[in-house]
């Protein structure tokens, strides 16, 4: 599905298989929630990102990751595939 700048996607698939789009109404709400669209930092800022539980994803960069809970992991080349299920932010 495509991104637009602010990670959002356009579109997406539902649980039939069929592609519903976002409307405009819901992408202007949803970027004027964000804020302006992040144009320099770290891979995770710029592209948000979501796994599904147990999934081990392949990374373009090495950094930091902070849990939920404030713990600080290292990343390396993937996502863990123990990460726990939360929000988490970069450094």
């Amino acid at each position: 599905m495509n991104t637009d700048a602010w990670g959002v996607d356009i579109a997406y698939q539902d649980a039939a298989g069929v592609v519903k789009h976002v409307s405009h109404g819901d992408l202007v709400v949803l970027r004027a929630a964000i804020g302006l669209p992040p144009t320099s930092g770290s891979w995770f800022e710029e592209r948000g990102r979501s796994c599904d539980e147990g999934e081990s994803s392949p990374l373009p960069t090495s950094g930091e990751l902070t849990l939920e809970d404030g713990t600080l992991l290292e990343l390396q080349t993937r996502l863990p595939e123990d990460l726990p299920i939360g929000y988490h932010g970069s450094n």
